[in-house]
């Protein structure tokens, strides 16, 4: 009888950690990206990303609205890397258009740029529609 309950406990242990082990990061956030009805796209040209992320997707908010965008996940190895990555995009970006975050080992981008072919700059990216995307991916 001992034999079976520590046998019991061992297999739940087991479990728990596999589901554990199983949640990555990038995994979190999609599923919430995706429990909230935001559809998850592989970027194109994610294999030239530089410093390169462990997991990337996207997916495509207020799309009918005049300002949709384009909110980008990226995940890394280590905060540094993030925090590398952070700067590079924090270069390339035309803010206004584009809104650049990070937590921990993720990237966050959001820009409006793609989906809006205008003559001059894409509209601007209201902070709060980015930042609201952003605690709904880390969860809060």
């Amino acid at each position: 009888m001992a034999l079976r309950g520590l046998l019991a406990t061992m297999l739940a242990a087991a479990v728990v950690g596999a589901g554990a082990a199983a949640a990555t990061p990038g995994a979190t956030i999609r599923g919430r990206l995706q429990k909230a009805h935001y559809p998850i796209y592989a970027p194109p040209g994610a294999s030239a990303i530089r410093p390169r992320p462990q997991d990337t997707f996207y997916t495509v908010a207020d799309f009918a609205s005049a300002h949709a965008f384009w909110f980008l996940v990226y995940v890394y190895a280590t905060p540094a890397i993030a925090a590398s990555a952070q700067e590079a995009l924090s270069e390339k970006i035309v803010s206004g258009p584009s809104r650049v975050g990070r937590d921990g080992r993720t990237v966050f981008l959001g820009t409006t740029a793609p989906l809006n072919r205008t003559q001059g700059l894409p509209p601007v990216l209201p902070a709060r529609d980015f930042a609201r995307l952003v605690a709904l991916a880390e969860g809060r």
